[in-house]
């Protein structure tokens, strides 16, 4: 008794792949790049947010929302944040 399935038309242009060799690289060395160079930038960046928070909500009576809503407007002023000659025109 065959049990076998018969395609009677053609079907090998339903079970081939396109070859994503070069996705799979490209995503692999960019997941790598964040986690080597990216992810070390924030971690920095959070623990001075942190740190800056802290000390602004040590120093005043405004509540720890505020705190964080005045340094993320500070961190996030290019104007702030950057020495002068970094380049950088707000123009």
């Amino acid at each position: 008794m065959n049990q076998q399935i018969v395609a009677k038309n053609d079907t090998s242009g339903r079970y081939r792949y396109f070859d994503a060799t070069g996705l799979a690289e490209y995503l692999y060395d960019t997941v790598a790049d964040t986690i080597d160079y990216d992810l070390n930038d924030e971690l920095g960046f959070v623990a001075v947010f942190d740190h800056a928070s802290a000390e602004a909500a040590r120093s005043s009576t405004c509540p720890i929302g505020a705190c964080h809503s005045l340094c993320d407007c500070v961190c996030r002023t290019p104007a702030i944040c950057l020495p002068p000659n970094a380049g950088y025109s707000l123009i």
